[in-house]
C-alpha cells in the first residue's frame, strides 16, 4: 500500500518469492495476463528534426556510415515527397517540415560534412560513398530553404511553420523570448 508501505496486494503487486527466490511462476502468470490484453499501438514514425539531432551525434562519435545512411534516407524521402517532410512512417514521407526539422537536419548535414572532411585531412578512410562537399551543399541548400520559408521579414526571427502549413491559430514567431501570434 502506498500510504502504509505494507504489502496488501490491492494496489501494488508484490512478488511472493522475495528478492532472492525463484519468481518464474509469478512471471509466467504476469506474461499470461499481458498476452490476454490488447497490445498498445506502435509509434514507428521518425521525425526529421529528431533524426537530425541523432545524425549530429553520430557524426560527433565518428559513426559516419550510420550517419550517412540516416541522412540518405531523409534526402530520399525529400525527393519522393517533393519537399522536406515532417517525418517518415512505414517508409513513406508525410507532412511539411517545421522550422525545427530544417534547422536540426541542415545543422546535422553541416556537422557531418565537417567530420567527413576532418577524417579525410587526417588520412583516415571513411567508409561512405558521399563526400564532405556533398553533405555541405545539401546542408546549405536546406538552410537557405529554411530562411526563405520561415524567416519573418517584418519582425525578425523565425516562424515555427511555413506559410504552407495549416493555419489553426495563425503563425507563431518567437521574438526575443516573447511569442507573437501573427
Amino acid at each position: 500500500d502506498e500510504a502504509t508501505k505494507e504489502p496488501s496486494g490491492a494496489n501494488i503487486p508484490h512478488l511472493s518469492c522475495g528478492s532472492q527466490g525463484d519468481c518464474s511462476q509469478e512471471l509466467m502468470t504476469l506474461a499470461d495476463v499481458r498476452r490476454s490484453r490488447i497490445r498498445p499501438g506502435l509509434d514507428d514514425k521518425g521525425l526529421v528534426g529528431w533524426n537530425g539531432l541523432m545524425i549530429f551525434a553520430l557524426s560527433d562519435l565518428g559513426l559516419l556510415p550510420m550517419a550517412a545512411r540516416a541522412t540518405e534516407a531523409i534526402l530520399a524521402a525529400e525527393r519522393e515527397h517533393g519537399r522536406l517532410p515532417r517525418g517518415i512512417a512505414k517508409g513513406r514521407p508525410f507532412g511539411d517540415a517545421f522550422l525545427e526539422d530544417y534547422a536540426f537536419f541542415s545543422l546535422a548535414l553541416l556537422r557531418l560534412a565537417e567530420i567527413v572532411d576532418a577524417f579525410g585531412r587526417a588520412g583516415e578512410a571513411v567508409q561512405i560513398e558521399q563526400t564532405g562537399r556533398y553533405f555541405r551543399l545539401e546542408g546549405v541548400r536546406l538552410a537557405k530553404e529554411m530562411i526563405a520559408k520561415f524567416y519573418d521579414e517584418e519582425g525578425g526571427g523565425f516562424f515555427g511553420t511555413s506559410d504552407r502549413h495549416e493555419d489553426l491559430f495563425g503563425r507563431i514567431a518567437d521574438r526575443g523570448g516573447r511569442v507573437h501570434h501573427i
